[in-house]
């Protein structure tokens, strides 16, 4: 029952995300064809500032609301009056910087969609409570209902601004759409319910546990999110969205298939963090959950992107193509890697992920101008290369926590990574023997992907049948199955 509860969670948010995958799919093509590169980059560089603040709206309290009893609501209430506080005062924050931005990334056009997207960190902040009791409660269907619900109606009026000559703030509208559903549908599905009451000394042991992740979400903005404003600001508002277009496509993935995956996960990484053979297990069979689904299709799509944003997004977009393609090997490594970071904010151990979240911002910080300097592409390859070199430090460390051996790790994601370099050799040789049209080009890899999937799905046959056996283990909580090495 455990195994069935929670692979129907993580079906729905999975479904969820695939059919906002699938939406995106849709919109973005026709989005592209309506609007310019240079009003996708003005939007991007408006939302620098939001996700901004929106990284540190819930100060990281929502996710330790998770890890306490419904039943102590004086901190529950505490927890949501003082989040809604620090939203508010975020959202008066981007009110304050619309003009000095605009001045200093010298485009006046900003300052109307700052203001606009202002609200959005003080509705982020005042459901963060309201989520992490949904949370709590393993309410997974309700939530992936939520974001679906949510995410389609934002893009639906996203495309009919398009459609109306809006321009970009068809993008604006998207944003806002997408919020305001989300708040309405929260508030009448959670069992939360505030009381007037705000006790600081209640929040003091989970402001301090929070202290860490608010830090990291903090310093993952200026690894993920400054980027827009760089190039903004030294080649201009069309390479940003150029590179913000092309970086979107590739995290699909992570939005679809990961976040979904940590959320379900969360909580029972939480019951079981004091035993570490379970969450080494759990680690391992989530991670090779992961790199099946995402490595071989990356590495196909990464090979073809240039037919496949021809066909899908128009010429127009064709400098995103090797931008998408430098970035998604880093995508298929921080899709993995993100697993064994909920497991480490899971068993407390937030320090450490910032200590690696902040290493690697300050040096991306020196590389990023540098790199903006001469193409929005040379950004794409820095930022790869220079995370790969430092996942180096950053294994060891993961795998330390969770009590895996680094040839545990590789084993266990060796299939996966072999059927993506074969699918990777596969269309590139087509490249290179045939010449075909964009949407031949298209359709050739499309099989060749099948073809991967099925030759990664008969190589594991054996080995699925042991992780599904140790994963209904795991969540029946019980240890005495072994991870089966690759």
């Amino acid at each position: 029952m455990a195994l069935r509860k929670f692979a129907l969670n993580v079906a729905a948010l999975t479904a969820a995300r695939v059919i906002q995958a699938v939406s995106s799919f849709v919109a973005i093509p026709v989005l592209a064809r309506l609007l310019s590169p240079a009003e996708f980059g003005l939007v991007a560089m408006a939302g620098a500032f939001v996700w901004f603040t929106t990284a540190i709206s819930d100060a990281g309290l929502g996710q330790t609301l998770v890890r306490i009893d419904r039943g102590e609501h004086a901190t529950w209430s505490s927890a949501f009056w003082f989040l809604s506080a620090v939203g508010a005062a975020l959202s008066v924050f981007l009110v304050a910087i619309a003009w000095p931005s605009a001045w200093l990334l010298q485009e006046p056009r900003l300052i109307a969609i700052i203001l606009v997207l202002a609200p959005i960190p003080l509705m982020q902040a005042a459901l963060a409570t309201p989520s992490a009791e949904l949370q709590q409660r393993e309410q997974f269907r309700t939530l992936a209902a939520t974001e679906l619900t949510a995410s389609i109606c934002g893009t639906a009026s996203a495309l009919a601004f398009a459609f109306a000559g809006a321009g970009a703030w068809a993008l604006v509208a998207q944003q806002l759409t997408y919020w305001l559903l989300k708040a309405v549908i929260t508030i009448c599905t959670t069992q939360f319910r505030p009381a007037l009451r705000l006790n600081f000394a209640l929040l003091g042991p989970h402001i301090r546990f929070s202290r860490d992740t608010a830090a990291l979400s903090l310093v993952t903005f200026f690894s993920r999110q400054l980027d827009p404003l760089i190039i903004g600001r030294l080649i201009g508002a069309g390479a940003v969205g150029t590179y913000s277009l092309a970086s979107r496509i590739a995290f699909l993935p992570m939005q679809f298939l990961t976040f979904p995956l940590q959320n379900a996960l969360f909580t029972r990484m939480v019951m079981i963090r004091e035993d570490r053979a379970a969450t080494r297990d759990l680690i391992l069979v989530a991670t090779w959950i992961v790199a099946a689904l995402v490595f071989p299709a990356l590495a196909v799509a990464a090979t073809t992107s240039a037919a496949l944003f021809e066909v899908f997004l128009s010429s127009k977009w064709l400098p995103a193509a090797p931008i998408f393609t430098a970035l998604a090997p880093v995508v298929c490594l921080q899709s993995i890697l993100a697993i064994s970071g909920s497991m480490l904010l899971a068993i407390g151990a937030t320090g450490r992920r910032l200590r690696l979240a902040t290493e690697f911002a300050i040096v991306w910080v020196v590389l990023l101008p540098l790199a903006a300097l001469h193409s929005a592409l040379a950004v794409a390859i820095t930022y790869t290369v220079s995370y790969f070199l430092f996942a180096v430090r950053r294994f060891p460390l993961y795998l330390d926590v969770v009590g895996a051996s680094a040839k545990d790790y590789f084993l266990n994601i060796a299939q996966p990574l072999l059927w993506a370099m074969c699918a990777a050799a596969a269309t590139a040789a087509l490249h290179a023997i045939w010449a075909a049209s964009a949407l031949e080009y298209t359709l050739a890899a499309a099989i060749v992907l099948a073809g991967a999937y099925a030759g990664l799905a008969f190589a594991e046959r054996g080995r699925l049948s042991q992780r599904l056996a140790l994963l209904r283990a795991i969540l029946a909580g019980r240890g005495e199955a072994t991870t089966p090495a690759g």
